[in-house]
């Protein structure tokens, strides 16, 4: 992250750019979760006061639920060439959505994740911050523009996703105060705790009992991983987003350091890993993936039971 001086600096750049341009595009990466989400819908309503056309865009299919709406949002699709990119929450171009007409033109990026590759204009870009929302925030006060109980909520639930409601290791002071300012500022708090609350269907307790029935782990009990094919969601009738919250369960319940979650998704492998002390970011790069130095994940055409014995051989 830059200092405390050149942040300052670089922001009011931002802002002069962004008070300049008529309209605004958001990107949000690809299937995007609520701190993308909450951290475009608050810019695009701050935006949108100031009489900006924005609209907010996301690559590929499918997205979290959010307990908001967001009006402009877009899927796969454009519908203005915008003066300005603004894209949040994302760490490499391949995640976003990213038309020929669009790589020309002025873009700011907000992220935390690790290995930031954008190459923007201005790249408000800090690891430390459990959350792009937390960074959103800290750049309107920056600008010293005003802040809805909208946006506040918008803001507040992608750091509560995020962060697990406060759980997860690297939430700091500083997280904590943002989260009390937006809800001086008219955020729901307990409303959006029950927000989270992914799933209504009874089935999906029976197909998570059986995820943990078939848990491993490596025998120095540092690691523990699951596994979840198409054919045990079929089994329950169930698709993929029963599995909505199950990765983040598991180190609650648990005091072991790694969790390694894999599942398929569009005909690809995935891995999803949390950890307590391990560098799983690390491992996530290794077979191409990335994220957080807790938190990470990874796509790969490998079948199912070879991406398992590969990442695991790494634990």
């Amino acid at each position: 992250m830059q200092n405390t001086e050149l942040f300052l600096k670089n922001s009011q750049s931002a802002w002069r750019l962004i008070d300049a341009a008529h309209t605004i595009t958001l990107l949000a990466h690809q299937k995007p979760d609520p701190d993308a989400l909450g951290a475009c819908g608050a810019l695009a309503e701050l935006l949108s006061s100031r009489g900006k056309k924005t609209e907010i865009i996301y690559l590929g299919t499918g997205r979290d639920s959010l307990p908001f709406e967001l009006p402009s949002l877009q899927e796969n699709n454009h519908t203005f060439i915008p003066d300005l990119i603004i894209s949040c929450d994302t760490p490499s171009p391949s995640r976003l959505y990213m038309p020929e007409a669009f790589k020309t033109i002025n873009h700011i990026a907000i992220d935390h994740h690790q290995e930031h590759s954008i190459p923007a204009l201005y790249n408000f870009v800090d690891t430390t911050s459990t959350s792009s929302c937390e960074l959103v925030y800290r750049l309107i006060t920056d600008w010293q523009q005003p802040i809805t109980a909208s946006m506040a909520n918008m803001l507040l639930f992608g750091i509560l996703c995020d962060t697990l409601s406060f759980k997860v290791p690297g939430t700091t002071a500083e997280t904590l105060r943002t989260a009390a300012s937006l809800i001086d500022y008219g955020a729901d708090l307990a409303g959006l705790n029950a927000a989270m609350i992914f799933h209504t269907d009874p089935a999906v307790l029976t197909l998570w009992g059986a995820l943990m029935i078939n848990a491993r782990y490596n025998e120095t009990r540092t690691a523990v991983w699951i596994t979840c094919p198409n054919s045990l969601l079929a089994q329950y009738n169930l698709t993929e987003k029963a599995l909505n919250g199950f990765i983040a369960m598991i180190p609650q319940i648990l005091t072991i350091d790694v969790v390694a979650f894999f599942y398929e998704y569009n005909g690809m492998s995935k891995a999803s890993l949390r950890s307590k002390k391990t560098n799983v970011h690390e491992i996530a790069k290794q077979f191409g993936g990335g994220g957080h130095i807790r938190a990470a994940g990874l796509s790969s055409p490998l079948p199912l039971e070879e991406l398992v014995a590969q990442v695991t051989a790494r634990l």
